[in-house]
């Protein structure tokens, strides 16, 4: 059983959908559930693996915490195994500004073979599906049994000549066992978009013939790494750390940080080399990572792909509210690192030699919204770690934000 409250751990939160991920094999453990008037989902017996929570519904979440029988102090995104019954989950959500003219866009998902509805289909409209740390936003969802699911913040444009209205980005959808899918709504001239019912989208089963392999290496700091969780997604529907991706296709390194991915359908791929949030591992050139095509028969060497140290941001934490009197920054060390370029809401850098930073002075941090980064180098200076995400953000509380 999880319970879910809010980042104060006080107030129970009803009416989200909760999945709880095999974090290795990328794979809801149990169907999803909506939480109770308590916040509550009973998952019932799980078994004790990694495993990685994703929240869906009413505005932007994100994993801040797990509590009581699970470690209070796991990296977002990730519950560890419990030996007991219920663990308490804390999140934060950020409810968003409504884009004047977006869309909402809701319906069901079948299968296209018996038209029965799907759930365990996860749908997103962004480029990265349910984004980093188990991140959820507006634009994403996942369906449960009866395979209802509404997405909102969709945004069309209008075509010139004919006025009909155009979606922008398409829906990403995927679940394991069936196709994935690019989608588009197709609306009429003149048509309102504001809000989109009774949609159906049908997804057809996985029974590709056509059918080869993928492998690669990882490195980092020139020596293999082992025990990393390699995801994947089709190449326009990539995979991001801690992302749904293409769900039920994984691949692990062994001790010459190999990976081998088999019995992939034919397709153009997008691999992300350390997928799991936690797992202290981050692949900064995504530019470089073009889509590779599988061909049936055949095993494809994608070649190595250099990781650095991923940091985990320890005070303050990405999301937390402090005081205005805070003046200390902390970071994960990083092995092999000579020095740190610390910022803080800008471009310039102070570089220390341990992983932490003090500010100057005794002047209170301003209120409200501020945002910090590491970067970690090696003797010659090469960058050796940083944070998941460009910038952890927080927010100030006290004097200076007239409370």
């Amino acid at each position: 059983m999880v319970q879910v409250r809010d980042a104060a751990g006080t107030v129970p939160v009803a009416d989200v959908k909760i999945v709880i991920m095999d974090a290795t094999a990328n794979l809801p453990l149990a169907a999803p559930l909506r939480s109770d008037d308590d916040g509550v989902c009973d998952f019932g017996h799980l078994p004790g693996t990694g495993h990685m929570v994703m929240v869906f519904g009413g505005g932007s979440w994100r994993p801040f915490g797990v509590t009581e029988t699970v470690v209070a102090d796991v990296d977002p995104g990730l519950m560890t195994p419990a030996t007991a019954s219920h663990s308490t989950l804390l999140l934060t959500r950020v409810t968003p500004i409504p884009r004047p003219g977006a869309s909402h866009i809701s319906g069901n998902m079948i299968d296209a073979d018996t038209g029965a509805p799907l759930d365990q289909v996860f749908v997103a409209v962004t480029p990265y599906p349910i984004g980093y740390l188990g991140q959820t936003g507006p634009s994403d969802d996942v369906t449960l049994a009866d395979g209802a699911f509404r997405v909102s913040e969709i945004i069309f444009a209008q075509e010139p000549i004919t006025g009909r209205p155009v979606q922008v980005l398409p829906l990403f959808i995927t679940r394991h066992g069936y196709l994935p899918r690019v989608w588009l709504y197709q609306a009429r001239p003149g048509e309102n978009i504001v809000e989109i019912t009774g949609v159906q989208i049908a997804l057809q089963r996985d029974r590709s013939a056509a059918r080869g392999g993928l492998r690669g290496r990882l490195l980092r700091l020139g020596e293999p790494v082992a025990d990393l969780v390699v995801g994947i997604g089709i190449a326009s529907l990539p995979s991001t750390k801690g992302a749904a991706g293409l769900t039920g296709f994984t691949a692990v390194t062994d001790t010459a940080g190999v990976f081998v991915f088999e019995d992939l359908p034919a397709d153009r791929y997008i691999l992300h080399p350390a997928h799991l949030p936690g797992d202290h591992a981050f692949y900064p050139d995504q530019d470089a990572n073009f889509p590779r095509e599988v061909v049936a028969g055949e095993e494809l060497d994608a070649g190595d792909f250099l990781l650095v140290w991923e940091m985990d941001p320890l005070l303050p934490r990405s999301g937390s509210q402090v005081s205005d009197l805070m003046r200390e920054f902390i970071w994960e060390p990083v092995p092999g690192a000579a020095t740190y370029e610390f910022f803080l809401d800008g471009p310039g850098a102070v570089v220390v030699a341990e992983p932490t930073y003090v500010l100057p002075g005794t002047q209170p941090l301003a209120g409200g919204n501020h945002w910090w980064s590491v970067i970690a180098r090696d003797a010659q200076g090469a960058a050796v770690g940083t944070f998941g995400q460009e910038a952890e953000f927080f927010v100030v509380e006290g004097a200076q934000s007239g409370r």
